[in-house]
């Protein structure tokens, strides 16, 4: 016998899915975020954020928060007084709404390079 198991084979894969989910900026940093906002629509992007909120981080599904809105309130109050930066997985237009309000906050967006027919963006800023 190999010693795996159909068990820790399911494991194993899981943990792997949800490492290739994660921003690579993030994990090149090892940084946890304070904050991490996703796009809910997309089964990738939630179990992403699903990770990262077993892991004690605050997330903001992009689908039910107007990213504009919460800009103003929740990501800044969320934000303010953690250690590290906030970090994302969504489509490339609220990256770029993050990116500005971002900007506006002295913040500045890293991005994963772009895999090929795939509409997310990984992003971190800093």
């Amino acid at each position: 016998m190999s010693g795996i198991d159909r068990r820790g084979a399911m494991r194993c894969t899981a943990l792997v899915v949800a490492t290739l989910a994660l921003p690579a900026p993030l994990l090149a940093g090892a940084t946890r975020p304070a904050l991490f906002i996703f796009d809910g629509r997309i089964a990738r992007a939630r179990r992403a954020a699903a990770t990262w909120q077993a892991a004690g981080v605050p997330v903001l599904d992009r689908t039910q928060d107007d990213l504009g809105r919460a800009w103003r309130s929740r990501i800044p109050a969320v934000a303010v007084g953690r250690a590290g930066p906030i970090a994302g997985l969504t489509l490339w237009v609220d990256s770029f709404i993050c990116e500005t309000f971002g900007r506006e906050n002295g913040m500045a967006m890293e991005r994963s390079p772009l895999l090929a027919a795939d509409p997310l963006h990984s992003w971190v800023l800093r």
